[in-house]
């Protein structure tokens, strides 16, 4: 999970800088060569839950920033409501209402 950290700092620290077409590309390592396939072998462990909502959080609001057109926009979009589905712990366990 460090190398999964390591590349959202990576990210971040490209939007500061305003490299805007470096943040998404290390997002989408984050998100698709990391945290997805972590949580795709144990899709019930919170922590890979977590990880993978606040990777597809990161990689929205990388490609809003970025996106000078509709599709970026509809792709950042696609990826902001997958966060909050996976974001969604009730569903995983009903006594967690908040």
């Amino acid at each position: 999970m460090g190398q999964a950290n390591a590349l959202g700092w990576l990210a971040d620290s490209f939007f500061m800088r305003d490299l805007w077409p470096q943040s998404p590309a290390a997002r989408r390592q984050q998100l698709f060569a990391i945290v997805r396939p972590l949580h795709d072998l144990s899709p019930a462990n919170a922590e890979y839950m977590f990880r993978l909502a606040a990777a597809e959080r990161g990689l929205a609001h990388s490609l809003l920033r970025a996106a000078g057109d509709g599709e970026g926009r509809r792709a950042a979009f696609e990826h902001l409501m997958r966060a909050q589905v996976e974001a969604s712990f009730s569903a995983w366990d009903p006594r967690n209402k908040d």
